[in-house]
């Protein structure tokens, strides 16, 4: 990757079968698949992208395109502690969701396929025929944001882009149960950025990704160089802000389970 090539990390979020694995395909591969396998593990690639779309005024930046197991993954509802498996995932979510870094050293020897970096932009996705599917983003989208006010001003990664993004949207429109002025309040609420779009007919995917990176660009460039400080200040992390994993007082009983929805 050139010097003059800014990497701009994007996080795909949504719930099952909302269909962003599908978008991030559509986008990457311009291909189309008509089988449906859920996401069981973070899938991430890399695009260079004009974000100018002009020829003669280019300027690339490479997109680091994180496709998230679902908000709703079966694990995600389980207690902490279940199991690695549940720990790590649920560990990867606090990690996404408060734009941190693991603080993982790699070995001399070891090469990095895709670096550590802050993230630049969250894609939030909502099937436009599932109103489910919005109320299960709702909670993650208000996180993100309430987060981002209290660490205002602290950490380098400031405030990220964001953009929502309806799927679907060539299946029957105009019977879509989510109503207009839903999607108009989240958009003036949490400062969002929006797109309708369709991976079967490539309605606007191209469109929805530059956005995302145009506006990244824009908030990288502008950024204050917070003091990226953990301090107690600092929102604690998605599953606690839910109320999840706590054990009983009485007895140490059994943890409890959580549902994002």
């Amino acid at each position: 990757m050139s010097k003059k090539e800014k990497l701009i990390r994007i996080c795909v979020l949504g719930a099952s079968f909302s269909g962003k694995s599908t978008l991030c395909n559509r986008f990457i591969n311009n291909n189309f698949e008509w089988i449906y396998e859920p996401t069981i593990e973070v899938g991430i690639f890399r695009k260079l992208i004009n974000i100018t779309e002009d020829e003669e005024h280019k300027q690339y930046c490479m997109m680091q395109i994180e496709d998230l197991f679902p908000i709703n993954h079966p694990y995600l509802q389980m207690p902490k502690g279940t199991n690695s498996d549940v720990d790590n995932m649920m560990s990867y979510y606090d990690l996404v969701l408060g734009n941190k870094r693991s603080g993982e050293k790699k070995k001399s020897n070891e090469k990095v396929l895709f670096k550590e970096t802050f993230i630049h932009g969250y894609m939030y996705i909502y099937d436009m025929n599932s109103l489910a599917s919005l109320e299960e983003l709702e909670k993650v989208i208000e996180y993100v944001h309430i987060r981002e006010e209290k660490e205002a001003g602290k950490k380098k990664s400031g405030l990220a882009a964001k953009i929502l993004v309806g799927t679907k949207k060539d299946i029957c429109p105009q019977q879509s149960p989510i109503p207009a002025n839903k999607i108009e309040q989240l958009k003036k609420k949490y400062n969002l950025l929006s797109r309708k779009v369709s991976a079967l007919t490539n309605s606007e995917v191209k469109e929805v990704f530059l956005d995302l990176a145009r506006n990244a660009m824009d908030r990288s460039s502008g950024a204050d160089g917070g003091q990226d400080s953990e301090s107690e200040e600092e929102s604690s992390g998605f599953f606690s802000f839910l109320g999840c994993g706590k054990r009983e007082k009485e007895g140490e009983k059994e943890k409890s389970g959580c549902l994002i929805s």
